[in-house]
């Protein structure tokens, strides 16, 4: 059988046939092709599908069947539905194929079924639209998606973490005070002792019941150091405590009120503490940030989220540099300081670093870091959209491989 277009009225009808399938919109134009059925013979290929199936010479497509363009597991589907197929029917549905150069691709089919020349040879005519684009647009849609459920399931931890915080920091405050009173006492206590005993004090050469009250005098000095210690110790511990205490409500600020003033020092070292478990043992973690610094007009939750995602991608990135090298430097450095117009938060570390083909994807949604081996990934996604999609900043960073990295978000002052 022939070229069906040659095939059918005179030159002129088929000069416009030809030319009314090239000018079809580029959506059905994607790919066109006639074949006949069963054989799949390839009758006919517009300009789209050779290059969508890797046919640009004419020559390939001699003795060339449809469906090898097909994979092995789909031929018995596609060929199963197209066999009951009668002329004047059709089909669609989603198809894979498989060029000769190149990866496999989901495409949308449409398939038309019509006799030719009264023979029991049927012919189908096959539109096919390219699915790639919107399949990863979807499943970038589907991660947003996650981002923004995760997000949200922050905002209602961070609800409950400002009521914790409240409830917990009135009684720790109690208990600091109540410290800091029996400190107080314990030291008045010391001193009316020591006036006591320093009156009765014995010469060296006394009897030995007078040498038991030097032992007692210095086994009262032991007890009160001891105290003093013990004192020092629970003090600071309460000081840590409520020092968390305030980190967590700084954390867990709601932004119902659109965006406020935000504090980026006290927001950072919110963070700081929050994550000191992760960091506190096996990272020298540094911080330089600017007295000065000015505010920052932005949703604060957000970027105490931003904050925390940066700093965790840095924590695991230094931790599994660790361990694949014992001796390797395990540091984090945290930066603020202000330009003209913008204040800048920059978290470096000496972490496994970014290959320079993985830097134009770890901003994708649907990129995994872990599974690609890296110390970065942790929500970059929903932290580029924070600083650049609402708060009009930017997030860039630099790493190389096996170098560690740095991350940094400027955001504007005005």
């Amino acid at each position: 059988m022939g070229d069906p277009i040659k095939e059918i009225g005179n030159q002129e009808d088929q000069r416009h046939i030809a030319k009314a399938i090239e000018s079809l919109p580029e959506y059905f134009r994607n790919h066109i092709a006639i074949v006949s059925y069963p054989s799949y013979r390839i009758l006919y290929l517009n300009p789209a599908a050779k290059r969508m199936l890797g046919l640009e010479a004419e020559e390939a497509l001699i003795d060339t069947a449809w469906n090898t363009f097909l994979p092995t597991e789909s031929r018995v589907e596609i060929e199963m539905a197209f066999c009951n197929l009668m002329p004047g029917g059709d089909w669609r549905g989603e198809i894979c194929i498989q060029p000769f150069q190149g990866e496999t691709f989901p495409a949308m089919a449409l398939v038309n079924v019509s006799n030719f020349d009264d023979t029991e040879e049927k012919i189908l005519t096959i539109i096919c639209r390219d699915l790639t684009a919107s399949k990863a647009a979807e499943e970038e849609r589907k991660q947003i998606e996650l981002q923004l459920n995760l997000a949200r399931k922050m905002e209602t931890v961070g609800r409950l973490t400002a009521s914790i915080a409240h409830e917990f920091n009135t009684p720790m405050q109690c208990l600091l005070y109540d410290l800091e009173f029996m400190q107080s006492s314990t030291e008045q206590m010391a001193t009316t002792l020591y006036s006591f005993w320093g009156k009765e004090l014995p010469d060296k050469e006394k009897t030995s019941d007078e040498n038991a009250s030097v032992n007692t005098i210095q086994a009262l000095e032991e007890l009160v150091e001891d105290t003093r210690e013990t004192f020092e110790q629970s003090r600071q511990n309460v000081e840590n405590v409520t020092k968390i205490v305030a980190a967590l409500k700084t954390f867990a600020l709601s932004d119902k009120k659109g965006k406020t003033a935000g504090d980026i020092n006290s927001m950072v070292e919110a963070i700081i503490l929050i994550c000191r478990q992760d960091w506190i043992q096996k990272i020298d973690l540094k911080t330089d940030l600017q007295t000065d610094l000015p505010q920052v007009d932005c949703h604060i939750d957000q970027i105490n989220q931003v904050i925390l995602n940066l700093l965790v991608n840095a924590i695991r990135s230094v931790v599994k540099r660790s361990e694949e090298d014992s001796d390797a430097e395990a540091m984090i450095q945290i930066r603020t300081r202000s330009t003209d117009s913008h204040v800048v938060i920059e978290i470096a570390d000496t972490g496994v670093g970014i290959a320079d083909d993985q830097h134009e994807l770890i901003f994708q949604a649907s990129f995994s870091s872990r599974k690609n081996g890296l110390g970065a990934g942790q929500g970059l996604a929903l932290c580029r959209t924070i600083v650049e999609g609402n708060h009009y900043g930017k997030l860039s960073f630099s790493s190389e491989l096996g170098e560690g990295a740095t991350f940094r978000v400027d955001l504007p002052t005005n």
